[in-house]
């Protein structure tokens, strides 16, 4: 329970402080100003929102998930909100449209192999979209 509730307040906050610098980074648009602007602007939303989400998480993988198969049930969570982060970090300050998201999962499958996947997707382009998936094996 401690180990949680230290999440929630500092790793938490701090991790999403830094995907919304790695994304204003990513889109060219960093300077110090827009970081504290976007931190300002939408860290308390996403931080109310995983305190909500995480500790349920949790709950749910230690009461009715099996040892052996927490680790994939955590990683699709983490999908899941890495989904919701990347529409936020990649959301415009000005109009509050989303014109590209990317998500970067790292899926750890049972102990013996992992995947990397990759997914750039424009909401300008009616194109193709991007997608990498890497097997990584141990």
């Amino acid at each position: 329970l401690q180990k949680a509730a230290l999440g929630q307040a500092f790793f938490g906050p701090s991790f999403t402080c830094i995907f919304f610098a790695t994304s204003l980074w990513q889109a060219g648009d960093f300077t110090l100003g827009t970081w504290f602007r976007k931190i300002r602007q939408d860290l308390p939303g996403a931080w109310l929102s995983g305190a909500c989400f995480w500790p349920l998480v949790d709950l749910v993988s230690y009461q009715f998930i099996s040892k052996e198969w927490i680790p994939l049930f955590v990683n699709m969570c983490s999908l899941v909100w890495t989904i919701y982060l990347s529409t936020i970090a990649n959301r415009a300050a000005t109009d509050g449209k989303v014109t590209r998201v990317e998500f970067v999962v790292f899926i750890t499958l049972q102990s013996t192999a992992s995947l990397l996947v990759v997914l750039l997707v424009d909401t300008q382009s009616a194109g193709p979209h991007n997608l990498l998936i890497m097997p990584l094996e141990r």
